[in-house]
């Protein structure tokens, strides 16, 4: 089986990721994307419900409410 890891820049909850896959050795192809922009939404994958539920939306509706 093979990995394909879509992160953002290496920090907050992707490079917590990126550490943990280093740490465990688990190989995954590691795709940058520009999480800002939502590029996210625009995988092939975006809509599979363990994408949709992932740790960047999560942390993108919390942002979202503190901003308010």
């Amino acid at each position: 089986m093979s990995m394909t890891l879509y992160h953002g820049e290496p920090n907050g909850p992707s490079l917590a990721v990126l550490a943990t896959l280093f740490a465990k050795e688990v190989r995954a192809e590691l795709v940058r994307i520009d999480l800002g922009s939502g590029q996210r939404h625009t995988l092939p994958c975006a809509q599979e419900p363990r994408v949709a539920m992932s740790v960047e939306e999560r942390d993108r509706c919390s942002w979202s409410r503190a901003k308010r």
